[in-house]
This record gives C-alpha cells, sequence and structure tokens, in this order.
C-alpha cells in the first residue's frame, strides 16, 4: 500500500488546516495595526488593551496551527 496515497486525504486536512492558521494570524497582526495606528477607535485603555491582547492570541494560535501542520506534514512524507 503507498502512503502518499492513504494519506492524501489527511494531508489535505493539514493544509487546510494551516491555511486557517495562516488566517488567524492575519487577523490578529491586522487588528493590532488597526488599533495602534488609531484607524479603528477603541474608547478606554482598558478596552485597547483587551482587544490588543486578542490580537496576539489570535496570532499565537495562528502561528501554533501553522506549526503544527508542518510538522504534521514533515512527518506524514517521512513515514512515521
Amino acid at each position: 500500500m503507498n502512503w502518499c496515497i492513504a494519506l492524501s486525504g489527511a494531508r489535505t486536512l493539514v493544509i487546510l488546516y494551516m491555511l486557517i492558521g495562516v488566517i488567524l494570524a492575519i487577523i490578529g497582526v491586522l487588528g493590532a495595526y488597526l488599533v495602534n495606528t488609531g484607524v479603528v477607535v477603541v474608547d478606554g485603555t482598558t478596552m485597547q488593551m483587551v482587544v490588543l491582547l486578542a490580537s496576539i492570541v489570535l496570532f499565537v494560535i495562528g502561528l501554533h496551527w501553522v506549526v503544527v501542520g508542518i510538522a504534521s506534514l514533515r512527518g506524514a512524507s517521512q513515514g512515521v
């Protein structure tokens, strides 16, 4: 049995998982940028910090998904 054929569906899911991670990371960076430049105005210092923290969390989660996806693809290609 050829492992490349057997893992083709799983590979597609991992790539989609990575794309979602990239989108989350971009949203996180864009959110922080828009708040810091003043394009998006948030009332109160506390709310501004909450928005920035949420942007950082989105970026970290997205980056994590990308790294895990890359590791999964590397492991699948090596037959682990």
